[in-house]
């Protein structure tokens, strides 16, 4: 049988050679996706350290099912309870919504292959802020934002211009104040596009007036 079998391979040399090529092109791409799934998943595991490295205690919804991007967001009064609780150094609402995306100067979308584009508030606790100011100063009201040093420079933003966003609560005109770096100087992003806003603004450009994502502790 193993000598039928060995003529009959040798005797379709193509067809072998094309087996093996199926073969060793499966396993690579098995071995590939893999590899790049323990990649991602170890690199966005940083970034979820390095967004709670300074939080001890993260105060939300709960949330039984479902993606956590979906979470009921949490009553901003809830946040003076939270500061009268024995103990507490330091407590600020954090405003994250997915979706915010900044246009370019010529007209066209920021845009990414994989990591989210984010709307966040700049928060009022130091102790609690991943965000290092780069350059400029931090916004303050409705015309003026802040962006990601990465994509500021890779987008073509400059400090002082006036730009387009697009966010869930539709298209707003703003001015970019200040670039800032997330968690440090090398703005550990992951890719990701940060958009900043004051909290009050933050709140009404993403949906969340009168509400946070959560609150950090």
């Amino acid at each position: 049988m193993i000598r039928i079998a060995l003529k009959s391979l040798l005797a379709r040399k193509l067809r072998l050679a094309l087996m093996v090529f199926a073969i060793v092109l499966g396993v690579s791409f098995v071995v590939a996706s893999f590899v790049i799934s323990d990649s991602l998943g170890s690199t966005f595991d940083k970034l979820s350290t390095d967004i709670e490295g300074r939080t001890d205690l993260t105060v939300r919804m709960k949330q039984e099912f479902g993606d956590a991007s979906q979470r009921t967001p949490i009553d901003a009064s809830v946040l003076d309870v939270v500061k009268r609780v024995d103990g507490v150094q330091a407590a600020d609402g954090a405003i994250t919504a997915i979706g915010v995306t900044p246009i370019k100067a010529n007209g066209d979308p920021i845009k990414r292959l994989g990591p989210p584009l984010f709307g966040i508030g700049y928060g009022t606790a130091a102790e609690l802020n991943p965000l290092i100011q780069v350059d400029g100063r931090p916004p303050v009201g409705e015309g003026e934002f802040n962006l990601d040093i990465t994509a500021a420079k890779d987008d073509g933003f400059v400090v002082g211009e006036r730009y387009t966003i697009s966010t869930p609560t539709g298209n707003h005109q703003a001015t970019l104040v200040g670039t800032i770096a997330f968690n440090s100087l090398e703005n550990d992003t992951v890719g990701a596009v940060l958009t900043v806003f004051d909290t009050p603004t933050a709140q009404k450009f993403l949906a969340l007036e009168g509400k946070y994502s959560e609150i950090a502790v």
